[in-house]
């Protein structure tokens, strides 16, 4: 299979816009693209979501892998995408789609080259349901471009919703980069060696140091959502699980 992802999107409710901080259209999108980037760190690259499209791999027919040496039924024996294993004489094998988790919405459905009506399948959870009796394809052509005879594609959101109050946030942070570029005083200590808040000297280095924005209710809702200050959400990995390497970029099989 293949996965690619574009930019996070992460909804803001900003209390100002372009006009109000005296900027250009395009300097309000790149403020907000980089309050967008900076609080998607700082909180541990958790929530927000992507624009994911997603190529099921290519699989082997029905009962090809009979007498195989036992590395290699590890590797093509186990893994599909499917609810069952969609080589199966079974027709119910290939109705239910699992996405990569977490699946939020779908946008499209492309098979060779034409949109399936949305219709015709629903979302459950991180599953791809189809409603019209039909199964989805098991065949892959990654070698060539999507959009052409043998291949297929389901575009869609991936990720985790940003909760209200992470697009609060955002939209106060980006005001504060739109007053930075305005030249206007902003709560942002960029240049500065020392920045005194309330009555407090806070070194920069400390601040940059401890990952912090300066803006209290930014720094806030990071202390909330990410207390530790992780980079990153943890991962378990277990050297028991098939790690399902595939050694072919494509093929061309045709369905059972």
């Amino acid at each position: 299979m293949t996965i690619s992802a574009g930019p996070v999107l992460w909804p803001m409710a900003p209390n100002c816009d372009a006009a109000s901080l005296s900027i250009t259209a395009a300097q309000w999108a790149d403020a907000q693209a980089r309050a967008i980037e900076w609080i998607w760190t700082l909180s541990g690259r958790y929530y927000g979501t992507r624009m994911t499209t997603y190529r099921p791999q290519a699989l082997l027919p029905w009962g090809c892998c009979d007498g195989w040496p036992p590395y290699l039924q590890s590797i093509y024996g186990s893994g599909w995408p499917f609810s069952g294993d969609p080589r199966s004489p079974d027709p119910t094998a290939r109705k239910v789609l699992e996405l990569p988790r977490p699946a939020v919405s779908i946008d499209s459905v492309t098979i060779d080259g034409s949109a399936v009506n949305p219709a015709l399948y629903r979302l459950e959870g991180n599953f791809l349901v189809r409603q019209d009796g039909l199964q989805w394809p098991i065949t892959q052509d990654l070698i060539i471009a999507a959009g052409q005879p043998n291949t297929w594609t389901v575009v869609f959101e991936r990720g985790v919703t940003v909760p209200a109050s992470g697009q609060y946030a955002a939209g106060v942070l980006a005001c504060e980069l739109g007053k930075q570029i305005s030249g206007t005083k902003c709560r942002i200590a960029f240049n500065a060696t020392t920045v005194t808040r309330a009555g407090v000297t806070i070194n920069r280095d400390i601040l940059m140091a401890a990952r912090t924005t300066g803006v209290q209710e930014v720094d806030q809702w990071v202390a909330t959502v990410n207390p530790q200050s992780l980079a990153r959400e943890p991962s378990v990995y277990s050297p028991d699980v098939p790690r399902n390497a595939w050694p072919f970029a494509g093929s061309n099989i045709p369905a059972p």
